[in-house]
């Protein structure tokens, strides 16, 4: 039981929200990215600076299925948020119902999650880090001396 539970703790729950939290981003960058290739989806911005955040957005996505450099991506992902939520801010968005709230806030606690907990065993980045670890030589101190 112990074993399942170690599993579901390191593996299975970062691995669910990582594709979770990823899924959505590149579902939400992607059509961002249909509109004129990244340049025309905001009335406020300039098409450059769009062009950029929903290219990052995109990318940032991809990091976060794969679990590589996933904190990083996270950190973009919440950049992009704060950025978002600086160019549109109104207080009306906090006087709207809650249900026109729930899906922004399971997303911010998602991003959270992920950007906290970490990408898990089953990423990208792991195997990276222990086939690097594979690949390093021998210390000279445990080499033996002939």
């Amino acid at each position: 039981m112990a074993d399942i539970e170690r599993m579901a703790r390191d593996r299975l729950g970062p691995m669910v929200a990582r594709l979770g939290l990823g899924l959505v981003v590149v579902y939400h960058a992607w059509g961002r990215i249909t509109h004129s290739g990244g340049a025309n989806w905001h009335g406020s911005m300039s098409p450059t600076a769009q062009l950029l955040y929903a290219w990052a957005e995109l990318f940032a996505g991809l990091f976060v299925i794969l679990g590589l450099h996933c904190r990083v991506a996270c950190g973009v992902l919440v950049a992009l948020v704060a950025c978002s939520a600086w160019m549109d801010y109104s207080s009306s968005q906090l006087s709207q119902p809650i249900s026109r709230l729930e899906a922004p806030w399971l997303f911010y606690c998602l991003l959270a999650t992920v950007l906290f907990v970490g990408p898990g065993d089953w990423a990208l980045t792991i195997g990276l880090a222990r086939g690097k670890q594979r690949s390093k030589p021998a210390p000279p101190s445990a080499i033996r001396a002939a």
